[in-house]
């Protein structure tokens, strides 16, 4: 076929994308699977959230606890694989329209050969920067961008090629990618923004590094070898982004409780509204049977999320869970953690008189149960570890709802 010759690398990105979309709609229609768990077993990279099972009751899984968990457990491999998945077949229509309109022009410009090397950094490089924010995501429009920003500088120099692709193509398609962000924005859609003008800059470079004065284009040649220097750096800190509060609490999850302390820390530390990675962290606390420290992770979490019911609950749970010498240890820390507020947070602390608690652990089929008690009286609670069951079992996890930033998927 003759468009297929004059742009071999452009149509077989496209033909790889179309065969990729038909594959994982066929098996989810024969094998009745949710579409997005097969587009995870052939390689998408796919928001998950894990959920939490105790005494054989099923809690509501943590929304706070979500990401891309199969890039974070190393398979670097997803990051170039999700680039050719779609959310949807609008979503591909798009994508792959975008992709031979412009990919033809700059192939026929450059050469099958360049046109590869030019494509694969810039798979690889708008992935990488969605996922390092924690974000999952599917399209090939961040290697589009690439491409449209090649084009939007080149035909400045190319007289040629600013009658084939016309000034008004840019406008509407940079346009779209703002579109694109402020809808983010105000939440109507999801969409991977970081991924598109990642791709664009990353094009424009390439494209000015080609055109202009000489002098220019030695300027853009050295930033561009800079940033393929640094691709490699840069895939290992998307793949271990230590940075991200929800990476080290999901690390908290995953490794023994001398090591998970260390990670749930780092959570805390990075993005202090994880109010599950607070909770999380004073259990470990209460499992090395030192309340009084779990207390102060608990009423540090709390300073840091005034408004979280969880958060108070537990406090509560814990000041009630103290004998006298603890809570005068423990008062002291709030006075610390609180200052001059200290007093009016213990009045609200200590004014529960509703406890919900679970059954004793004799009971395995045990359920929550409300019980009234004294203000201030001691009750004895399960200790955590009877609660948390085996704990160097991993949680299980499932694909959520929905991608977290589908590329285009509105488009």
């Amino acid at each position: 076929m003759r468009w297929i010759r004059q742009a071999p690398i452009t149509a077989e990105s496209i033909i790889v994308c179309v065969a990729l979309f038909a594959c994982c709609l066929y098996q989810s229609a024969t094998r009745r699977e949710p579409f997005h768990n097969v587009q995870r077993a052939w390689g998408a990279v796919v928001k998950l959230e894990h959920l939490d099972f105790r005494d054989g009751i099923r809690r509501d899984p943590s929304a706070e606890l979500a990401g891309p968990f199969d890039i974070w457990n190393g398979q670097w491999w997803r990051i170039p694989a999700t680039a050719f998945h779609h959310g949807n077949l609008l979503h591909l229509v798009l994508n792959i329209g975008s992709a031979w309109y412009f990919g033809w022009y700059l192939e026929r410009r450059w050469g099958s050969f360049a046109m590869l090397m030019f494509l694969i950094p810039a798979t690889f490089l708008p992935i990488m920067a969605e996922v390092a924010l924690g974000n999952a995501v599917v399209g090939f429009s961040g290697a589009i961008s690439a491409m449209l920003g090649a084009v939007a500088v080149i035909r400045v120099y190319d007289r040629e090629l600013a009658e084939e692709v016309p000034e008004e193509v840019i406008t509407f398609s940079v346009g779209g990618m703002v579109l694109c962000l402020f809808l983010t924005v105000g939440g109507v859609v999801s969409i991977a923004n970081t991924a598109h003008f990642v791709g664009l800059a990353y094009g424009a470079l390439i494209g000015a590094s080609t055109v202009g004065p000489s002098s220019r284009r030695v300027l853009y040649r050295v930033v561009a070898v800079i940033a393929h220097f640094w691709m490699l750096p840069g895939l290992f800190l998307a793949i271990n982004p230590y940075w991200s509060g929800r990476y080290n609490w999901y690390l908290g999850t995953i490794h023994r409780p001398n090591v998970a302390e260390k990670y749930l820390e780092r959570a805390v530390s990075w993005d202090p509204s994880l109010t599950g990675a607070w909770l999380d962290w004073a259990r470990q606390a209460e499992q090395r049977q030192d309340p009084v420290e779990a207390w102060q992770r608990l009423i540090e979490g709390l300073s840091a999320n005034r408004s979280s019911a969880k958060l108070m609950d537990s406090v509560r749970r814990q000041w009630r869970h103290l004998d006298p010498v603890q809570r005068y240890e423990a008062s002291k820390r709030l006075d610390r953690v609180f200052g001059r507020n200290a007093k009016t947070w213990l009045d609200q602390i200590r004014a529960n008189p509703h406890l919900h608690l679970l059954s004793t652990i004799d009971e395995p089929t045990s359920v929550t149960t409300q019980t009234e008690f004294a203000l201030d009286q001691k009750i004895v609670l399960p200790t955590a570890n009877a609660l948390s069951g085996n704990e160097d079992q991993q949680p299980p996890m499932r694909p959520a709802r929905k991608n977290d930033a589908m590329e285009g998927e509105t488009l």
